[in-house]
C-alpha cells in the first residue's frame, strides 16, 4: 500500500531526477532521509531511497 507521503516522495524524487533542481532535491531528502533510520523499510521506500541516492550520484550532489 502506497500512502500519500510515499506518493509525494515519488513525485519529488522523480522531479529532482528530471530537473536537477536543488529545491526538489532538498524536499525529496526531507521526506526520504528519515526512512533510512527505519529498522526495515518497506520495499517501496527502499526503492525510493536507492533512486534518490542514484540521482545524487549521477547529478554529482553527493553529500
Amino acid at each position: 500500500v502506497i500512502k500519500a507521503g510515499q506518493s509525494r516522495a515519488l513525485l519529488l524524487v522523480t522531479l529532482y531526477g528530471c530537473t536537477d533542481s536543488s529545491l526538489y532535491q532538498c524536499m525529496a531528502h526531507e521526506l526520504v532521509d528519515p526512512w533510512m533510520e527505519e529498522a526495515s523499510p518497506k520495499k517501496s521506500k527502499t526503492v525510493l531511497i536507492r533512486r534518490l541516492r542514484d540521482y545524487d550520484r549521477w547529478l554529482k550532489h553527493n553529500e
